[in-house]
Order: structure tokens, then sequence, then C-alpha cells
């Protein structure tokens, strides 16, 4: 109802809410499902610090009702992908961090999993992309899905943590629900925008938040990992030399007796009894 009377100036600003509402409304849900590194990337589209090829393709993938895939590639081969994924019909968008100019990452619909290892395959592309539609977070599994999937001491706080997770991400996805409400209803697109942005931080923030726990927990695992090989390995040497060195107290304390001197050596016990 609110497009009806808009000027093209309003119009474009509605059209560009409503393309990053669909994004970032992706983007919790994928945090949802523990595909963190492709939600990550779609909120860094948003805010220009990630550069994507056609964010219409995104766009129009998500507005068909299609869930989100990516996969890394190799920035050299991006060209080759290109063609061979016109060949094939493949609608596909491509983001590239700034900070990793050798790996770009293709973003596509879950559905065409098996046209992506086609064509990466035809092209020489290294590790193949594995579906994982039951988590509905892409192909490549993430490092929150292996460690969730492991079974390992800290199973249970990793549970509770993506049971969290699943809750503010929904409190999110309400709050996106509403904003996309407010436009349909003829809300000024400038005044959604403002309440979109401060979600979009907020959801930032989290998928910060589980990285960082990720991290330490990867690292606190390695160290575990270090300390556990160390105490086995010290106790290996310990009792290696435990051994040596009895055998080194026994000899030690032969050549001792026979070359101290008689009227120094402690007398010899009889069977009679104890000498006092």
């Amino acid at each position: 109802k609110g497009q009806k009377h808009m000027n093209p100036e309003s119009a474009a600003t509605d059209q560009m809410v409503r393309m990053m509402l669909a994004i970032i409304e992706t983007a919790a849900r994928l945090m949802a499902n523990g595909a963190v590194h492709l939600a990550t990337l779609l909120i860094a589209v948003t805010k220009n610090n990630a550069q994507i090829s056609d964010l219409n393709s995104v766009y129009n993938l998500i507005e068909n009702g299609k869930q989100l895939a990516s996969c890394p590639l190799e920035a050299e081969l991006q060209d080759r992908f290109t063609e061979r994924a016109k060949e094939e019909k493949l609608t596909f968008s491509t983001i590239r961090e700034p900070n990793k100019p050798d790996t770009i990452e293709i973003v596509f619909a879950e559905d065409d999993v098996a046209k992506v290892n086609k064509i990466r395959e035809s092209i020489g592309a290294t590790a193949k992309v594995e579906s994982s539609k039951k988590a509905a977070a892409g192909p490549s599994v993430s490092e929150s899905q292996k460690n969730a999937n492991s079974i390992t001491p800290k199973a249970q706080s990793t549970t509770t943590m993506t049971k969290s997770l699943e809750q503010q991400a929904e409190i999110m996805l309400n709050r996106l629900g509403v904003i996309r409400s407010n436009l349909d209803n003829g809300v000024p697109a400038d005044e959604c925008r403002k309440a979109l942005l401060q979600v979009r931080d907020e959801v930032e923030a989290l998928l910060i938040e589980v990285q960082t726990r990720e991290k330490t927990g990867e690292k606190d695992s390695k160290q575990q990992n270090a300390q556990r090989a160390d105490g086995k390995s010290q106790t290996r040497n310990e009792d290696k030399g435990g051994k040596k060195s009895i055998r080194d107290r026994i000899a030690a304390a032969k050549e001792r007796m026979a070359h101290q001197p008689q009227h120094l050596r402690k007398p010899q016990h009889t069977k009679s009894g104890p000498s006092l």
C-alpha cells in the first residue's frame, strides 16, 4: 500500500531497504543454524566491508525462498568458474574480502551443490563441496558445526551456547518482521532503515561473539591436547628415569661400599638377632 504513490527516489530507497532487510534476515537464520562464516560475509556486504559481484542475484534467491550456500574458490579460477557457470545456467554471486585477495566466496542456492561441484571439478578447484541440507547452513560444514557434532568435554556448554544463539536470532527475526510490516504499511523507508541498521549491528555483534568463542574453544582444546601429550611424555620419561635411577642408586651404593674403609662400614647382621 505504501508504494502506490512513491516518487522514483522514494521507491529506490524502499527497494534498497527491502533488499538489506532480506539479507540481514538470511544472515540471522544462517547464524542460528551454525553457518557463521556465510552470515558474517552477508553482514559485511551490507556494510560495504566486502565486495559482492551481483547483489541482485543473492536477493532474488532469497526472495524465491532458496537456502543460501557458499564455498571458497581460488581467485585465479574466478573467470573460468564464471564461464562454466554460464554454460550450466548457475545463478551465483561472488564475495571478496579485502583482507583475503587470493580467495573469493561463491554464494549460490543450496539446491545447486551438485552443479557447483561439477563446475569446480572441471576447472580443477580444490576441496569438494558437501551439502548439509539438514542443518540448512550451506554446503561447507562450519567450524561451529564440527565442534557441535564432536564429543568433547565442552559439548554441554556448546549446546547451551547454540540454544542461546537460536533464541537471540529468533528475537532478531521478530524485530526484522516488525520492520518489514512497517514498510508494507507505509512507514517511511528512511525511518525503517534506521531501525534496520540497529538490528544489523546487533546481529554482527552476536556473530563476533560466536567467532570469538569458537577461536577461544579451539585454542583451549589445543592447549589441553598439548598438556595431555606433555603429561604422557613426562610420565613415560619419569617411568624410564625411575627405573634408571634405581639401578644407578644400587650400583652407586655397591661402589661406595667397595671403596669404603673397613672401620666405616656398618656391621653385618647375624642370624642370632639384630645388632644394637
